[in-house]
């Protein structure tokens, strides 16, 4: 496989993260737009930032 014929492969892949992030960060918006007051926000805020081990 030479360049020629990856190229289209590498731009789908990255039309496909883009698309990906972009649909991770509306809902998380959304989520936190729906949340029923600030302490809920800041609940779900905590819960997200949260730093898994």
């Amino acid at each position: 496989m030479n360049l020629t014929e990856a190229i289209p492969l590498l731009i789908v892949f990255a039309v496909a993260l883009i698309a990906y992030d972009s649909l991770q960060k509306f809902f998380i918006f959304r989520l936190l737009y729906k949340a029923k007051d600030e302490k809920e926000r800041e609940a779900l805020l905590a819960i997200l930032t949260r730093r898994w081990r």
